[in-house]
């Protein structure tokens, strides 16, 4: 429903590529697209692949500056309003929270764009686990929320505020601090570069 909202700004998904484009230059990822550039360049990636993408516009981004091959998903339908633009090579439905039936490019950079609110800590350590089984090296990691004293500040002025105002809390996933990240995935995974953890490259230590 967010995706099909025009209200919702921050969700909803167009249905042409003209106003596609234009929520794309509305969209500021200026730094995150130059960085992510120059670690394709480094690392001689070939391809693109992204695991819950959203509305892709990020992903898009890169498209446009690397053309490389890439692959966007994520877990309803409303992904294949994008497919219709013809703008990525590969558009597919894929649900985070079983097991990825799929095949992956070997020079591949997946990106994980804020997906970590949907799974538990088994669901994310499994997941980091299959990447590595697939033989996935690089990965770009972008939580969806950081657990901090500032954002524990939040969620307790939230919950008094539910309470003065009799109103019924909504469940919004999972939040977590960057050490618990990484106990996730440091038996695959090493940290290659973080941007105050606002988005961290990985590379394979297995690998």
């Amino acid at each position: 429903n967010l995706r099909e909202n025009k209200n919702e700004s921050q969700y909803f998904i167009p249905n042409n590529i003209d106003d596609y484009n234009l929520i794309s230059d509305n969209e500021d990822y200026k730094k995150i697209t130059e960085r992510t550039i120059n670690f394709i360049e480094e690392n001689n990636i070939e391809r693109i692949f992204s695991i819950g993408s959203g509305r892709a516009i990020f992903e898009y981004k890169l498209k446009i500056k690397t053309m490389l091959h890439t692959t966007i998903s994520d877990i309803t339908n409303s992904i294949f309003k994008i497919k219709k633009f013809n703008i990525f090579d590969e558009v597919l439905l894929i649900d985070i929270t079983e097991r990825l039936n799929l095949s992956i490019y070997p020079n591949t950079l997946m990106i994980l764009p804020r997906i970590d609110t949907e799974l538990s800590d088994q669901q994310m350590h499994d997941l980091f686990k299959q990447l590595n089984n697939k033989k996935v090296k690089y990965l770009l990691f972008i939580p969806a929320q950081l657990l901090t004293i500032r954002s524990l500040l939040i969620q307790l002025y939230i919950y008094l505020k539910s309470i003065i105002t009799n109103k019924r809390l909504v469940d919004c996933g999972y939040s977590r601090n960057k050490y618990r990240f990484i106990k996730l995935w440091k038996k695959y995974y090493s940290i290659e570069s973080s941007y105050k953890f606002k988005y961290v490259f990985l590379k394979n230590h297995n690998l």
